[in-house]
């Protein structure tokens, strides 16, 4: 009984042997085949180089304003009817250009008054001045006494002032009918004229928007968290909607002190472009629509 059993029990462990066996060589088939496999394969190329670290730039991308350089609207400064004007709308005028004339009239003849009481002081001076030196030599030989010496050399000491007095009131009557002639303070174009012929002007009234565009301002706002990236001399490269494929350049020249309360946004930051060919159309006053806004990055 013992005999039987044990039979059946070789059996499985010839077979079992024999199926490890054959697992094995194949195994050591494969394994063979992959490292001939390996060993033809060609060898890869790998190339080097240096690292080295470089500054990338910061990007600001922002919208602002074109504006002229220099913008004013321009005062009458005088009072008076306008006569005549001649400039219009759109026109690029020089420094000391006429602009408009103010019916100067009666300050013309006042000047003629200004003029004539300013001879006669100074006529009057020269007598006074001849009556004091008679008094002085006759104070002198005692025919006069010291009153009367005093009384009549008073005149030659209030003489300049009353003289100096006629000479100021000429000087402004003068400066009156200048201011009624209007001239332009720097060159620039004309974006707007509030006068129109017939008028009555007080010193205060506008006459003109002059803004001069040779040289242009774009006055961007820059967000509070970017102030610190904001620094003098950054190069400012935009573009505007009248001209989309034309770039323009130009430097930062200032930033505001103080920011915006309302909006907790930074300076407002003002930048120059120089003037060349094909740049962007000068800008309107503020009473008309303003020109194309401008989008703006900073390197």
């Amino acid at each position: 009984m013992n005999a039987l059993k044990l039979r059946p029990l070789t059996s499985s462990l010839f077979t079992a042997s024999a199926v490890a066996c054959a697992l094995s060589h194949s195994a050591c088939t494969r394994s063979g085949s992959a490292k001939a496999q390996e060993s033809t394969a060609p060898p890869l190329h790998v190339e080097t180089a240096d690292s080295f670290v470089v500054d990338a730039p910061i990007l600001l991308h922002l919208t602002g304003s074109l504006k002229g350089m220099k913008m004013a609207d321009l005062a009458a400064n005088a009072t008076g009817r306008v006569v005549k004007t001649f400039v219009e709308r759109g026109d690029e005028i020089k420094e000391g250009a006429l602009v408009a004339q103010l019916d100067t009239s009666a300050a013309s003849l006042a000047l003629k008054q200004a003029r004539v009481d300013l001879r006669t002081q100074e006529t009057q001076e020269a007598i006074n001045h001849a009556e004091c030196a008679r008094q002085e030599r006759l104070f002198a030989t005692g025919a006069i006494s010291p009153a009367a010496y005093e009384s009549d050399t008073a005149k030659c000491k209030t003489a300049p002032l009353v003289r100096e007095s006629a000479e100021a009131r000429e000087e402004i009557v003068a400066k009156n009918v200048g201011d009624g002639t209007i001239r332009a303070p720097f060159g620039g174009v004309v974006s707007e004229r509030f006068v129109e012929v017939g008028e009555y002007v007080q010193p205060q009234s506008k006459v003109i928007a002059l803004a001069q565009t040779r040289e242009l301002r774009l006055e961007l706002t820059v967000p509070e968290a970017s102030v610190a990236s904001v620094r003098q001399g950054a190069d400012i490269t935009f573009k505007v909607a009248a001209y989309p494929d034309q770039t323009f350049h130009g430097m930062r020249r200032f930033v505001s002190g103080a920011p915006r309360a309302a909006t907790r946004a930074s300076p407002r930051g003002a930048f120059t472009q120089e003037e060349r060919s094909g740049r962007p159309s000068p800008p309107r006053s503020s009473t008309g629509a303003g020109p194309p806004p401008g989008r703006a990055h900073r390197p």
